[in-house]
């Protein structure tokens, strides 16, 4: 056996070096390796610099405070939390890309960062901060956005509001950030999380359709793709059918569902809210991974075309072509820049689909098939 001293002087390790070779060997290094990179951090600077863009998000929260400040953790709290954040995109900002604070510093002009993060007392205080937003923006619509697995909360706003800032996302932000531990190795915490908080998402919903928007846009990715699939299931299984009028598409980023699920949640469900869009990719690493565990042979997210969902009123957007050699490349539609450019246009694209005119108008740099009922879109970065 090594003697004390021996370990002493033993050379450090690398983080690589320093994980389990178990999981190493079981697939999960490009999960663990995102461990080794700094985590985002929720750095307030109340006064953004010059050229920075500010956008305002209303959140709704299950996770638990953090002891200090306007922060909250990767535990699960006793119920919904409700805050109101301005975030600010740094002016050296590149589509695409987040470049976030760690270890306590913040420089706003490369860092996305937090002009404030306040805290709301209650439900009621929350509806009347969207609705004074609604009026002021002149735009009815609320786009509410829900993280996927391994996301603490300050990442998880960074990140609404880089797509709100690249894809020119109109409307009214909004956030459900659900208890994610934030920890790659985290993988059935989150699952469980997800589980937990869907009667909290159903509630906000409800909540959403009793303001002054008319529309509400849901905009969910990975594994948060699934509690949006399971609020929708509940809101129709209990016939209510006041909010889900009011929800006016649904967009899954890379969705961790199994196929199987996917359908039984869809069958449940009486009216699939339109357009209602699937971002998909075979060469999404962190969703084989996620099938393997799970012993199936892909995940929504990762089907090679439509064909599996071929009789669902669905769009189903292979982003394959966009993604890079040796990458997780699980959340490319809101990080490549190439793919960015081409989303900021998405509306002008479903409504070229719903005209029937994608090939005369040349919006799409792809090709389009229909699948039955479903629409594939392949894009083509070698299109444009």
């Amino acid at each position: 056996m090594a003697s004390a001293a021996a370990r002493t002087i033993r050379p450090r390790q690398s983080c690589r070096a320093m994980l389990p070779r178990l999981v190493l060997l079981s697939g999960l290094a490009a999960l663990i390796l995102t461990a080794c990179s700094p985590r985002g951090e929720l750095a307030i600077l109340p006064d953004p610099v010059p050229g920075a863009v500010v956008q305002r998000i209303h959140v709704a929260t299950t996770r638990a405070p953090a002891p200090a400040g306007p922060d909250f953790t990767g535990h699960r709290g006793a119920g919904l939390t409700f805050a109101q954040a301005e975030i600010a995109v740094p002016p050296r900002h590149r589509p695409g890309r987040i470049r976030r604070p760690h270890d306590g510093i913040a420089d706003p002009l490369r860092h996305f960062t937090a002009r404030e993060v306040t805290l709301l007392p209650d439900a009621a205080a929350f509806t009347r901060g969207l609705d004074d937003a609604l009026r002021d923006n002149g735009h009815r619509e609320i786009v509410l956005h829900i993280h996927g697995f391994n996301v603490n909360f300050a990442e998880g706003l960074y990140r609404i509001a880089q797509m709100t800032n690249d894809l020119r996302i109109p409307g009214q932000q909004a956030a459900f950030s659900w208890a994610s531990a934030g920890h790659p190795l985290g993988y059935v915490h989150d699952r469980d999380s997800v589980h937990i908080d869907r009667d909290a998402l159903e509630t906000l919903l409800i909540s959403l359709a009793r303001s002054r928007a008319e529309t509400i846009i849901l905009v969910a990715h990975s594994m948060g793709a699934f509690l949006v699939m399971e609020a929708l299931r509940q809101l129709s299984i209990r016939g209510d059918e006041a909010t889900l009028s009011r929800i006016g598409g649904v967009v899954l980023i890379s969705p961790d569902i199994d196929v199987a699920v996917f359908r039984r949640q869809v069958a449940a469900i009486a009216r699939l809210p339109q357009p209602f869009v699937i971002f998909s990719s075979d060469r999404d690493q962190a969703l084989h991974l996620s099938a393997r565990i799970t012993g199936e042979r892909m995940r929504l997210g990762s089907m090679p075309d439509a064909g599996p969902v071929a009789d669902l009123p669905v769009t189903v957007i292979d982003t394959s072509a966009f993604a890079a050699d040796g990458q997780v490349n699980h959340s490319v539609p809101t990080t490549s820049p190439a793919l960015v450019s081409i989303l900021a246009r998405l509306d002008d694209y479903i409504e070229a689909i719903d005209l029937d005119q994608v090939v005369t108008t040349g919006l799409l740099p792809g090709t389009v098939t229909l699948f039955g009922r479903a629409t594939n879109i392949v894009l083509n970065p070698m299109a444009r």
